[in-house]
């Protein structure tokens, strides 16, 4: 499975739930990366890293 395909089914798991307001890519630049910032409907942040090892 390719980064970009682990990065969209991460994305849509997460978009799935209730508690997740919102999901974003973060652009930060690195061929062997992508990450993803969410936020819960009480305000946490957290950050998903996904690389291609």
């Amino acid at each position: 499975m390719d980064i970009d395909t682990m990065r969209d089914l991460t994305r849509e798991a997460l978009e799935a739930r209730s508690d997740i307001d919102s999901v974003s890519e973060i652009e930060e630049g690195a061929s062997d990366q992508r990450v993803l910032g969410a936020e819960t409907a009480d305000g946490t942040l957290f950050f998903v890293v996904i690389r291609d090892v």
